[in-house]
């Protein structure tokens, strides 16, 4: 389930100022910028004239609304969607991205966020997929942490050029899509609206896991006006490409622990996922 147990000290990072807190023990993802090009990796295009969707899973029409039997998409075992960003504190800033550094399927970027520097490692495997951000320009960042018994962490970074809140990067890991006071929405859509991300549950029997039964499901992300939707099951991925631009959805983990419970640290959901932005032609 790739629960990540780690403690997150008191501090965070803004444009007005900077804080402290511990390291975190999570790992990361990332990879080369995507294309329209579908080799290994399915996309699906909008007629912009007509409306029409071609959606990556049936069950979806062009609004997302639910039109008929889905299945239980199989897990692709090598999936890893992880990021890491150090420090492990709460950020909110524009930064200046310095450096992008992309070896082996990892990424690592470093970025100065207000003063402090910050460096942002995401893996993603097998495609290697990379945070499409401007070298040498300026992004918003956002990365909010709650610690638990476990470490629930959300980060999004904007396009900041002054012209739109693009979403560029956005990562989930932990017990909720949700971050405490907001919708993963209002996270990843604020200013153009996508893209958005709903759960998609009742396709895959619960099957038992060590100390429960385990629900596997599947993650919704539309874009463009809900003109493009597709779906990314647990240990699965799908990329939406529109116009000019599209969005890379990959998942490493969604699923719902289901009670009763064998163990007393069982989070009721867990939650791996990245979302790209990638220019598209």
């Amino acid at each position: 389930m790739g629960v990540v147990l780690a403690a997150c000290g008191p501090g965070s990072i803004g444009d007005e100022g900077t804080g402290g807190g511990s390291t975190s023990t999570g790992t990361t993802g990332s990879g080369p910028p995507a294309t329209s090009d579908t080799t290994g990796f399915p996309f699906t295009d909008v007629d912009v004239d007509t409306g029409a969707t071609a959606s990556a899973t049936d069950g979806l029409d062009s609004t997302g609304t639910d039109t008929g039997p889905q299945t239980c998409v199989p897990p692709q075992e090598e999936i890893v969607a992880s990021f890491q960003l150090v420090p492990d504190v709460e950020i909110s800033a524009t930064c200046t991205v310095l450096v992008i550094d992309v070896e082996m399927g990892t990424s690592v970027i470093d970025l100065d966020c207000a003063g402090t520097p910050v460096t942002l490692t995401t893996v993603d495997t097998p495609w290697g997929l990379v945070p499409d951000v401007p070298e040498g320009g300026s992004v918003r960042l956002r990365y909010i942490v709650e610690p638990i018994f476990w470490e629930n962490r959300w980060l999004a970074i904007h396009s900041a050029d002054g012209r739109s809140d693009r979403l560029l990067f956005g990562g989930v890991s932990g017990s909720s899509l949700d971050p405490p006071g907001m919708t993963l929405d209002e996270l990843f859509a604020a200013g153009t609206g996508e893209p958005l991300i709903s759960e998609v549950t009742g396709l895959c029997e619960p099957f038992y896991d060590e100390c429960n039964d385990v629900e596997r499901v599947a993650l919704a992300m539309s874009i463009f006006g809900a003109m493009a939707t597709g779906q990314a099951p647990d240990h699965g991925q799908v990329a939406l490409d529109v116009l000019a631009y599209g969005y890379a959805l990959v998942v490493q983990s969604a699923v719902h622990n289901l009670p009763p419970y064998d163990c007393t640290d069982t989070p009721s959901a867990w939650y791996e996922l990245l979302v790209y932005y990638f220019p598209s032609d």
